[in-house]
């Protein structure tokens, strides 16, 4: 093989690989949040999924806080 024809193949399977790895990715990150929510949903329309998951599931601002607030 001619060395530029080595190198397409090599960028072709990185291309490759890399598109598989963020379709897993995704795909997990999906199945989590599907997760998040039906559990959230199980608990009732009462019930926020930011106050079940406070920070878990999406960082909130640092100026945000639940409950009494102890000044510094």
């Amino acid at each position: 093989m001619k060395k530029t024809t080595k190198v397409l193949v090599y960028v072709a399977l990185g291309v490759a690989v890399a598109a598989i790895v963020s379709g897993a990715v995704k795909k997990s990150r999906k199945r989590r949040t599907a997760k998040v929510l039906s559990k959230a949903a199980d608990e009732g329309y009462e019930t926020a999924t930011d106050i079940i998951y406070d920070g878990k599931l999406h960082h909130t601002s640092e100026k945000l806080k639940y409950g009494p607030v102890i000044p510094q």
